[in-house]
């Protein structure tokens, strides 16, 4: 998974001294925030146990906590709950994600201004992430993140509201894919396209 912009942190306007976020930096912040989203959602699948059942459909189900590092410092602490099924006769599979992440001093740099975003969960956010894979590598993800984070860089500092949808597609053998980004970011509109290694 790799996206295009790294990583920015946002807030709505008037949440927070200083000037307001930019709609480069609101998109970035998309940006990261899905692609954390995704690469934990990957982790924990790998964590998953084997499906148990039969004869052409298993499934399987598992709690996960986690707390993966930030970029440059603090962390992200992860809740969660993996549903797995697998299409024993295709090898089709698809595995839904429900996530609560809580963001603890995490520190991120935006690439574009070269600046540093430190972002702390307002409380948290939740985040509903669905993988389908067919038998031959071709793969689908959807789902949702809402929440909200604080935000500081630079002596500026808000709350960033959340509320976005995704859709994408990609082979997983050959490493390509993208994902379409769309909703609301700190305030402002964002619908982007993210590349991903393989969705």
């Amino acid at each position: 998974m790799s996206s295009a912009l790294l990583f920015a942190a946002c807030g709505d306007g008037g949440t927070g001294p200083g000037d307001p976020l930019s709609d480069a930096e609101a998109r970035a912040l998309a940006a990261f925030i899905f692609t954390q989203s995704f690469t934990s959602a990957n982790t924990a699948g790998v964590q998953s146990p084997a499906p148990v059942g039969g004869p052409s459909t298993a499934v399987g189900t598992i709690d996960i906590t986690m707390t993966p590092p930030c970029p440059l410092g603090g962390t992200v602490g992860i809740v969660a709950g993996v549903s797995l099924t697998v299409d024993t006769a295709t090898a089709a599979v698809q595995m839904d994600f429900a996530m609560i992440q809580t963001h603890d001093a995490c520190r991120v740099p935006h690439q574009e201004s070269g600046k540093v975003f430190t972002i702390d969960g307002a409380p948290d956010l939740t985040v509903d992430l669905r993988i389908a894979t067919d038998g031959t590598g071709t793969s689908e993800v959807s789902g949702n993140i809402s929440g909200a984070l604080d935000w500081a860089t630079d002596g500026r500092a808000g709350t960033c509201n959340i509320a976005l949808v995704f859709t994408g597609t990609g082979d997983r053998l050959a490493g390509t894919g993208s994902t379409t980004l769309d909703g609301s970011m700190c305030g402002i509109d964002v619908s982007q396209t993210v590349s991903a290694g393989g969705v």
